[in-house]
């Protein structure tokens, strides 16, 4: 797959790989996979796919204050993006333990989609394991494309702030004229996602057009922060 700068187009667009479909509207089974020995195939051409850049990002900011100070920072994007999972297998429903090769989940399974040639196309009944199934959609660096982009739109709460400023008649007869405590807490909660497991805001590379893509990166982190400013 590539993210390319197209004339005309917007930067950041994604081109790769489809599974195989039926292309004919007027084919019953039209959109169906097209199935080799129970196996997805992979289109030998790259197509547009989707783009890296979020399409639309809001944020909203609350304050309020009484005697404290509470800051509330909500925001959200729209987007689609890619993300090249590791290997086969190492995400989601893969069916085997990639480490260990120890069976978690069912021993085989049969692939909707549909074998034959155009015209003569058969519902599918041949069993793999979800072993193969995996491997023929991750074979290679990103596998068939088409499987691994997923919409990275995402809504969460970036930030809290509580502050509180000590009246003046506890600090009077000192020499600190003025007193705050504060707290606060990035990365607090990742609301909506359509991405299990992978922050959608994860990055492999920066300062490339690897943005949007997610291989083995550094999981995101919350932090807290507290603070103590004193006037004199």
């Amino acid at each position: 797959m590539s993210v390319q700068a197209v004339a005309g187009q917007q930067y950041g667009q994604i081109y790769g790989t489809q599974i195989v479909r039926v292309t004919d509207p007027k084919d019953p089974n039209y959109r169906k996979p097209i199935l080799n020995n129970g196996l997805p195939q992979q289109t030998p051409y790259d197509t547009l796919l989707g783009n890296q850049q979020a399409r639309h990002v809001i944020g909203w900011t609350n304050k309020f204050s009484y005697k404290t100070f509470l800051a509330v920072h909500i925001d959200g994007r729209q987007s689609r993006r890619e993300r090249v999972l590791l290997h086969p297998g190492k995400y989601g429903n893969g069916g085997y333990c990639c480490r260990y090769g120890r069976k978690w989940q069912r021993d085989s399974m049969v692939v909707s989609g549909v074998q034959g040639t155009a015209g003569n196309y058969t519902a599918n009944t041949t069993k793999v394991s979800p072993q193969q199934y995996w491997a023929a959609l991750g074979t290679g660096n990103t596998g068939i494309t088409e499987n691994n982009l997923y919409d990275a739109s995402n809504i969460r709460i970036r930030n809290i702030q509580l502050s509180y400023a000590l009246p003046k008649s506890v600090l009077q007869g000192s020499v600190v004229q003025k007193a705050s405590l504060t707290f606060s807490m990035n990365n607090v909660w990742l609301i909506s996602s359509h991405m299990h497991g992978l922050d959608p805001e994860s990055s492999y590379a920066t300062g490339s057009p690897a943005v949007g893509f997610e291989s083995g990166s550094v999981p995101s982190t919350r932090t807290y922060l507290f603070t103590l400013s004193l006037g004199f």
